[in-house]
């Protein structure tokens, strides 16, 4: 069953022709398809708000883990300075 479904969803999504089964199959495959409902496009991909959002919050991680570092360097540069 399970690629059934898979051929079925990716059938649906690239919008070409939805595959012939035999009914007992079928049944099984659109009884699972609403138990599991396809995602919608913008569900699956994210969108530029979404990866604006996660940039920065990645930007500020990487430059409050630098400064960290830093701040551990200067620590030790000072502490061996004669």
């Amino acid at each position: 069953m399970g690629m059934a479904v898979l051929n079925y969803n990716l059938a649906w999504r690239m919008d070409v022709e939805l595959p012939q089964f035999p009914p007992p199959l079928m049944i099984v495959v659109q009884e699972y398809r609403a138990q599991a409902p396809l995602p919608s496009y913008y569900q699956l991909y994210p969108q530029p708000a979404d990866i604006e959002v996660r940039f920065q919050r990645q930007t500020e991680w990487l430059i409050h883990h630098q400064t960290h570092i830093r701040c551990i360097w200067d620590r030790d540069y000072e502490a061996h300075q004669p």
